[in-house]
């Protein structure tokens, strides 16, 4: 065979478009692409696009958030004309490929020989962020790539090309600002090493201003973050690194899954940095290499001595490494190798690109089959602007930092099932991006979500848990329903048995998912013997959490719960100085008197 055949057979553009229907199949292979934060994002975004409708507008407003805004101008534009569903995977196609399309059309501004190494971006298309949900800093790394490659490759700018590339810097930090303090640096250090002697203070002049508004938004992010901490309402710590956890958190927060995924692109980098070494010794780069370069050295740097959580900001130091590899890998000098070496060189990135993506696919369908309840009850009808809750009794939804057996690290796919129902729904449910309005495109008024349980109960629903520590965390969680008009419940299917049996009515059950409203069972309190000042308290049997309040307004007062627990209350009162019970005849060690399962009344006769 002819070497021109083999060239048509590996034409950089040819190789790069066939791999990137792999990254597609893992994608569309199955309903919902299991992600940690995706839904919440998406959440936000349909709700920052219906806000004007009556059911958003009663609880949610805009705000003049000035970044994280790309993912929902997408969806929005996209939704307009689609379902939902499609919206969202058409979205998040453009997260994942817009990496592999500026990965190769940087390598290409060095060489159209070198434009196969746009088969790393491939192989990189589902890299650890993109399975964290991290879809606005995901489609920013991308973003700030592709306006690299605008910039360097042209040592002249035309005008268009200017504007061009200075408009990209700011939808790329509109996106995020990390990948936009990538495409800064390197265009900043590309205009110093092209300027000429005469107009070397205007080029940079010029570069600095354009980039501000990348950095007034990393700043104001930045300060937002900080002042939601100090408020109190986030609670992210300072999570330092010893130098064996930023090695480790290469080949376990970079790609995720495998070694071999993030050790191939790891190796693929350490070759290029070495290529780009060897060149600065000989003094045979030019202004590209440069401007790439600084790419390299600021993602190393952050690598190396970022924290992994900073002032509000999770997973600070492994937003540092896709730019940086990437960045690497396009210094290798393709075109100056053998051309059997060449087609070796792309066919092995072929294998990479095409295995990568197949593992991905492969995770995602394992996920769905395991979960295909969870997934079941998408696309019902259903009244819009309801309050919705939503229950994931898994022990999934708690990391495990040193998990060996989670293919990726940190990633809780289940946490945020229920933004996705909230989507379908068009429900109005807690858990959202909507109280930082510096950073958050809504914000939350407050006004219909009531008090919700803190997601931290995973532990009791481990196969090893308490039965009876169970039953009762089981009962606690199902006391808020009274307080939201759906509640959704993922878990075991005879954990969604015991919580229908509190007295939900079932709107649709597969397996342990069930969506339903609390009928409850009605019940009579009677409370003998209290004073003004006192206070009487309301439980589901057997949990502890409070459910209602009721001030006393008479020695004898009589109470109807419309909506109590079928599997039992109990009653007790609280003594007017703080902290003090009163006792209920034939009470408990708390004082309260309990009525059993299926009682329509209960008396608490104080002492």
């Amino acid at each position: 065979m002819s070497f021109p055949r083999w060239r048509a057979v590996f034409h950089p553009a040819l190789l790069v478009a066939l791999a990137a229907v792999a990254p597609v199949v893992a994608l569309l292979c199955v309903p919902v692409l299991p992600t940690h934060d995706a839904p919440k994002t998406l959440y936000a975004a349909h709700v920052w696009s219906h806000v004007t409708e009556p059911g958003f507008a009663s609880e949610f407003r805009r705000t003049d958030a000035l970044t994280n805004l790309g993912f929902p101008f997408v969806y929005s534009a996209l939704e307009r004309i689609l379902p939902w569903r499609w919206a969202y995977r058409l979205a998040l196609a453009m997260v994942v490929l817009l990496l592999p399309a500026a990965t190769y059309r940087l390598a290409r501004a060095f060489d159209p020989r070198r434009a196969v190494l746009g088969l790393v971006g491939v192989a990189a298309a589902f890299h650890w962020s993109v399975h964290m949900g991290f879809v606005n800093y995901a489609t920013s790394v991308g973003l700030g790539l592709m306006t690299v490659a605008v910039a360097i490759e042209a040592r002249v700018w035309s005008p268009l090309r200017e504007a061009c590339v200075y408009a990209l810097l700011v939808v790329t930090a509109l996106f995020h600002p990390v990948g936009g303090q990538f495409a800064a640096l390197a265009v900043f250090a590309f205009r110093v090493a092209t300027a000429q002697k005469g107009s070397i203070v205007r080029a940079c002049g010029a570069t600095a201003i354009f980039c501000l508004p990348v950095f007034a938004i990393t700043i104001l992010s930045r300060d937002a973050l900080y002042d939601a901490q100090q408020k109190g309402l986030i609670g992210v710590e300072t999570w330092r690194l010893t130098f064996a956890d930023r090695a480790a958190g290469l080949f376990k927060v970079f790609m995720g899954g495998p070694v071999w995924r993030s050790a191939s692109l790891l190796a693929t980098a350490a070759l290029g940095i070495a290529a780009s070494t060897a060149a600065l010794a000989r003094r045979r780069v030019d202004e590209r290499d440069l401007a790439v370069l600084a790419i390299v050295g600021y993602g190393i740097a952050g690598t190396c001595f970022a924290p992994m959580h900073t002032a509000g900001w999770e997973f600070m130091q492994p937003r540092f490494i896709p730019p940086a590899v990437i960045a690497a890998a396009v210094l290798i000098p393709v075109e100056r190798f053998s051309a059997t070496v060449q087609r070796v060189s792309a066919a092995a990135l072929l294998g990479l690109a095409i295995g990568s993506n197949l593992w991905a696919a492969s995770m995602h369908r394992a996920f769905a089959r395991e979960h295909a309840d969870a997934f079941a009850g998408l696309g019902r009808p259903s009244e819009p602007g309801r309050t919705l809750l939503p229950i994931v009794a898994r022990p999934e939804i708690v990391a495990r930092r040193d998990d060996p057996h989670a293919p990726v690290r940190h990633a809780l796919p289940l946490l945020n099932l229920g933004q996705l129902y909230g989507v379908d729904r068009e429900a109005i449910v807690p858990y959202t991006f909507s109280y930082i309005p510096e950073i958050h495109l809504i914000e939350n008024k407050l006004e219909r979500l009531s008090r919700v349980p803190r997601r931290d109960y995973a532990q009791y629903f481990r196969a090893d848990a308490d039965p009876e520590v169970r039953r009762a965390e089981l009962v606690r969680l199902g006391s808020f329903g009274t307080s939201f008009d759906d509640v959704l419940f993922y878990g075991t299917a005879e954990d969604a048995d015991a919580f229908v049996a509190l007295g939900y009515e079932v709107e649709f059950r597969s397996g342990g998912l069930f969506i339903g409203q609390l009928r409850g069972c009605p019940t009579t309190v009677d409370v003998v013997g209290a004073v003004p000042g006192e206070v009487i308290l309301v439980g589901w049997t057997p949990s502890s959490r409070v459910v209602h309040t009721f001030p006393v307004s008479g020695p004898s007062q009589r109470i109807a719960i419309d909506r109590g627990s079928c599997q039992g209350l109990w009653v007790s009162v609280e003594g007017s100085a703080l902290g003090t019970h009163r006792i209920c005849d034939g009470g408990n060690e708390r004082g309260a008197v309990e009525a059993p399962p299926g009682a329509d009344s209960v008396s608490c006769y104080l002492e």
